[in-house]
């Protein structure tokens, strides 16, 4: 009778959800998506989340993986997606905000040759933040991450404290190499048009060595993806032509142990090839 309960039960939540979706106007609909989805997003193109931002995108998350996994494996399964939710939505924007300082360090280069080319015209360092702030040569991301170091200067911050924000957004590398130069160069004195066309070559050099590193280990990193992604797709197959089998697995303690010694096993697999990959790439 229970069992029979359940299953009218989920079959009757489809319809409301519907019912639900239909009374909500669209467009009130699309703004609370967005405005959900708007940390990953923030973290992809600006590279940075606050922090409101994040434990909101936690909570929609944990909220999205309870009812999928209630209605897919029913409340132990659910309980357990709770806790996982957060930990997704997490990584989610840890990974869109590498991907920004990837694509923003890879511009590096061209804005040190944006900021000699800014000194030689006879800007003092300020000045030439400013100008290559505004080269459209480089890109979209680039330019306003030199812009919040502008601006920076233009609230009253002082150079050193605006160039240290700017290493602070883009991290380690050439972002940084770029900003010592600067400060160093202010100390000491030097030919700083020729050393930033020289650092953006040796960046662009070790750019290309790095893209033949990662373009020979390719092949080797997608199999080692796909091994370590096969039994977790072979459980979310099993799950949705067998439902129950989630609960019969978690209700016995030999099964139920065996799978958490898959699970740890699996994450340290993740764990491992992430790192292998991560050698291969720096």
């Amino acid at each position: 009778m229970s069992a029979l309960l359940a299953g009218l039960a989920a079959a009757l939540a489809v319809p409301a959800v519907f019912e639900l979706l239909r009374l909500v106007a669209p467009a009130r609909a699309l703004t609370l998506v967005t405005t959900a989805l708007a940390p990953a997003r923030a973290a992809g193109r600006g590279g940075r989340t606050a922090a409101g931002e994040q434990r909101r995108l936690a909570l929609v998350a944990a909220l999205a993986a309870c009812v999928a996994g209630w209605l897919i494996a029913g409340a132990l399964v659910a309980m357990v997606l709770v806790a996982v939710g957060p930990l997704l939505a997490r990584a989610v924007v840890r990974v869109r905000h590498e991907r920004w300082r990837t694509a923003v360090e890879a511009d590096a280069p061209a804005a040190a040759r944006a900021l000699a080319d800014a000194y030689a015209a006879g800007h003092a360092l300020g000045g030439a933040l400013d100008v290559a702030a505004s080269d459209g040569a480089l890109a979209a991301r680039t330019r306003e991450l030199l812009r919040e170091s502008v601006a920076a200067r233009e609230a009253g911050a002082t150079l050193d404290v605006a160039l240290a924000g700017l290493v602070a957004r883009s991290g380690p590398g050439a972002w940084a190499g770029i900003v010592a130069l600067l400060l160093l160069q202010r100390e000491t004195g030097g030919d700083l048009v020729r050393l930033l066309r020289e650092l953006a070559e040796d960046l662009e050099h070790g750019a290309r060595v790095e893209a033949e590193a990662r373009s020979a280990s390719a092949q080797a990193r997608l199999t080692a993806r796909i091994v370590v992604a096969l039994p977790a797709l072979g459980a979310a197959i099993a799950l949705l032509a067998a439902p129950s089998i989630a609960s019969a697995v978690i209700s016995r303690p030999g099964p139920r142990g065996l799978l958490i010694t898959a699970v740890v096993l699996q994450c340290l697999a993740l764990v491992a090839v992430r790192r292998l990959a991560r050698v291969g790439e720096r």
